[in-house]
């Protein structure tokens, strides 16, 4: 029985090394630094006095890239790959909570851009509970910090309360497809076992 439980988490571990490569070398790729900066027109739209701030910022997004398709490739533990996912997703999160300090405005629809990034990574990022928690609150937290301590009236105290609802549902929503996604892959694991077990006997 216990051999049984090791060699699923075995074969449940390389498959989400295999899969966490997959998601960080399409999401890292060069093609992804265009559609990144494709955001700085909607900088000059919202914020055309902080334009060339917003670029910099936005700039910094190539070294992450670049750096996170390298190490991908030269990962071979599923807790290393988790940690560069998370790592990764919390980067990307900094540029934008970068982008809403200097707004300064705790109601700024900004902090959409963060909604993406968790939608990106917490949903189909195969992240064990500690993780996704880690993940998560590395995302989100210094968005909160930012905002309430740039909060000086009750109406802006009641944008945060309205933002913190829609990330709430959004972290919610994100925990919800990745349950279903691990429960469907340890089926699909399972079976595979039991399928080879048979062919053995």
């Amino acid at each position: 029985m216990k051999h049984e439980a090791d060699e699923f988490n075995q074969l449940w571990q390389e498959e989400g090394l295999t899969q966490i490569r997959a998601i960080l070398h399409v999401t890292s790729h060069w093609m992804a630094i265009p559609l990144f900066s494709l955001f700085w027109f909607a900088d000059i739209l919202y914020y055309p006095a902080l334009k060339w701030e917003f670029l910099a910022i936005r700039a910094l997004t190539i070294p992450i890239c670049l750096s996170v398709n390298y190490l991908v490739k030269k990962i071979n533990s599923f807790k290393k790959a988790q940690a560069l996912a998370s790592v990764y997703a919390i980067a990307l999160a900094l540029e934008i909570n970068a982008m809403i300090y200097l707004i300064s405005d705790p109601g700024t629809s900004y902090y959409a851009g963060l909604n993406l990034i968790a939608i990106g990574s917490l949903s189909f990022i195969p992240f064990t509970r500690k993780f996704y928690a880690a993940t998560a609150a590395g995302i989100y937290l210094p968005f909160f910090i930012i905002a309430l301590s740039n909060t000086t009236n009750a109406t802006e105290l009641h944008s945060v309360i309205v933002m913190s609802c829609f990330i709430l549902s959004s972290v919610c929503m994100c925990f919800l497809i990745r349950d279903f996604h691990e429960g469907t892959r340890k089926k699909e694991l399972r079976a595979k076992l039991a399928l080879s077990s048979e062919i053995t006997s």
